[in-house]
């Protein structure tokens, strides 16, 4: 198949980056973001039924948290 122009290693279509160029992305952001998922999970795997009867403990009770537990099933 003839090509209008030879194809290089570097090309408007295909750019080469460096692991430094996380396109934007910065050593903060993922930081934060692995802070954010276990300030999220340690709650809900505390309240999960299952982990609390593994462990032999009841998660208190608070307003909502029957709803909760339906939504879960």
């Amino acid at each position: 198949m003839p090509h209008e122009r030879a194809h290089s290693a570097v090309d408007e279509e295909h750019v080469v980056r460096t692991h430094g160029e996380h396109a934007g992305h910065s050593a903060a952001m993922f930081r934060n973001r692995f802070w954010v998922s276990p300030a999220l999970s340690v709650p809900v795997v505390y309240f999960s039924p299952m982990v609390g009867h593994l462990l032999g403990y009841h998660a208190p009770q608070f307003p909502g948290s029957a709803c909760e537990e339906l939504r879960r099933s």
